[in-house]
């Protein structure tokens, strides 16, 4: 075939290639920081655990989410070090709430360049673990099916989940071989995309779809955590199916480390309705 040029492509290929450039400097620089958005226990009502979100604190375009540099990442060799320094920097972070009194669950997202066949993410997390005096079974590595097609992965997870790592799938009703990953992977826990959940009170297929789900992940004895929760209609609806955990803008949007821990200090029993009184 053929294309038509756009002066357009080329600003954004220009754009690209700088964001490449910086993208190499930008952890000497220190400039990424992690925002962490809670995990709340729909039977007991009390935050349970955290995402670890990474974020680009870029001196000239500001606060970038992962969508604007992360493919650039993941497509060089980038992605080792920048999800060393993710996990070092949230699990520094979960120790810092632990020694305040804090006990939460740490969740990372690992990529599927972490788990090719010359993976070393088994050894760099039981390094940091050690490093940082937490407990393995309180990391939980969030993985999408496009991580899971890997051939090396299976080898890869069961080291992990051999030395007490839970696995979790994310964005789990978005691809197409869920069900296949679910009997062959030692997956403790799915999280139901986002897309299933913001019309879950108003789209019946989606309850359906929903409902279904978390039948079916406990059955296999796994746990199930809700995306995208951003009302209380849905909250109430995932209560009724039996859901374990929620998270979403119902709750508190991603933040700062210290933000959210005076969003924590203001929940002395740990429990997210305490703020609506």
């Amino acid at each position: 075939g053929h294309a038509v040029f756009d002066a357009a492509q080329q600003k954004q290929a220009v754009h690209q290639l700088a964001l490449l450039s910086d993208l190499r400097q930008c952890i000497a620089r220190n400039e990424l920081v992690l925002h962490y958005q809670p995990k709340v226990d729909l039977g007991t009502r009390k935050i349970s655990g955290v995402e670890a979100l990474l974020r680009w604190n870029h001196p000239v375009h500001g606060l970038l989410l992962p969508g604007t540099f992360m493919p650039e990442v993941e497509r060089t060799e980038l992605i080792a070090p920048v999800t060393r320094w993710v996990l070092d920097e949230a699990l520094r972070q979960q120790r810092l709430w632990s020694d305040e009194g804090v006990d939460l669950t740490m969740a990372v997202n690992i990529s599927a360049g972490s788990l090719g066949r010359s993976s070393n993410l088994p050894d760099i997390v039981a390094e940091l673990t050690e490093t940082w005096g937490t407990q393995p079974d309180r990391l939980i590595l969030e993985l999408t099916e496009g991580a899971l097609v890997e051939a090396s992965a299976p080898d890869v997870l069961a080291r992990l989940h051999n030395m007490g790592e839970r696995m979790s799938i994310d964005d789990f009703g978005t691809g197409y071989s869920s069900l296949a990953y679910l009997q062959r992977l030692p997956v403790d826990e799915i999280k139901i995309d986002k897309s299933f959940i913001t019309r879950l009170a108003a789209v019946s297929d989606d309850a359906v779809i929903v409902r279904s789900t978390i039948d079916l992940a406990h059955n296999l004895s796994m746990t199930v955590v809700a995306e995208g929760v951003e009302d209380a209609g849905a909250m109430d609806m995932l209560v009724g199916y039996g859901c374990d955990s929620a998270q979403g803008y119902l709750f508190n949007r991603p933040c700062a480390p210290e933000q959210l821990t005076a969003w924590l200090t203001e929940r002395p029993a740990g429990r997210w309705e305490s703020a609506l009184a």
